[in-house]
């Protein structure tokens, strides 16, 4: 993940920003300072330097081709709720619906223990039951 600013909250910005994701596995994270003016020599070197240790990471991470890892809970609830809400409404977020219309258990595949899916389709339920009241009005 690449965060790219005037330097005000870089770290603070791609925290943020990394449970937005939605499945894929975070290889690096990698902040550059770019204001709207040009930089010092020896800032242009350090972000080069960051630059180069983010791309040898993500190319390593490619190289090696290790099976994707089983995700957290927290992001199995995330995708499977997600996906529930783009079949839900697919006349309000069509693209999101053919993104998700074809994924089976996750954004990609990987094992997923019997017992995690579980917990994820029961919480995801009770989630979609919580919210009953706040999705697309249904017409009488």
């Amino acid at each position: 993940m690449l965060v790219a600013n005037g330097g005000i909250g870089l770290k603070e910005t791609l925290e943020a920003l990394t449970p937005t994701l939605g499945g894929p596995e975070v290889v690096h994270k990698l902040e550059v300072y770019t204001p709207p003016w040009p930089i010092i020599p020896k800032v242009q070197k350090k972000n080069d330097k960051k630059i180069a240790k983010a791309a040898k990471s993500f190319y390593n991470s490619l190289k090696t081709r290790k099976p994707h890892p089983s995700p957290s809970l927290y992001n199995l609830i995330r995708f499977k709720f997600l996906k529930t809400a783009s079949k839900d409404c697919k006349k309000y977020l069509p693209a999101d619906y053919k993104f998700y219309k074809d994924k089976k258990n996750y954004y990609y595949d990987t094992k997923i223990s019997v017992l995690k899916n579980a917990v994820a389709s029961l919480l995801t339920k009770i989630a979609f039951f919580m919210m009953r009241d706040i999705g697309p009005a249904k017409k009488k």
